[in-house]
């Protein structure tokens, strides 16, 4: 008819949401894994170098690094797929670790230093954020 406009579905507003969701998300998880690796660094720090002969040590200053690195990235925003692939793979990892410390029977699972979080607080948050990494993908391989 004539007057009428048609809108037609998928317009860019619709097309750009998944992606600043999986950006968003991208954000809240570099908070929680700078978080998590300050919390570490502070309970490493008085030990020195000293302490890192440890082997427990040394692999979690190991962990600080991996954790402030991947921090770093998500919050730059490059390469939407790869990071997400990369994520995914970490969290899985992490859910791995905290779900072998509730097999050994651990009282807490060590992820955020001298806070003490239960190995099954830490499995529901990875098992959590695994989820949301499956609902919100990027859809573009770069962020607007």
């Amino acid at each position: 008819m004539e007057g009428e406009i048609y809108i037609a579905e998928g317009s860019g507003e619709d097309r750009s949401r998944p992606d600043r969701d999986f950006r968003v998300l991208c954000i809240m998880l570099a908070g929680l894994l700078l978080f998590a690796a300050a919390a570490k660094g502070f309970e490493l720090a008085p030990g020195g170098l000293e302490g890192l002969r440890q082997p427990w040590a040394a692999l979690s200053l190991l962990a600080v690094v991996a954790e402030v690195f991947w921090g770093v990235w998500l919050l730059l925003g490059v390469y939407p797929i790869l990071t997400h692939r990369v994520s995914i793979l970490l969290f899985v990892v992490f859910a791995l670790f905290s779900g072998y410390q509730v097999v050994i029977g651990s009282r807490t699972c060590g992820c955020f230093g001298e806070f003490s979080i239960s190995p099954w607080i830490a499995l529901g948050l990875d098992g959590v954020v695994l989820i949301a990494l499956v609902v919100f993908r990027p859809v573009k391989s770069k962020f607007v």
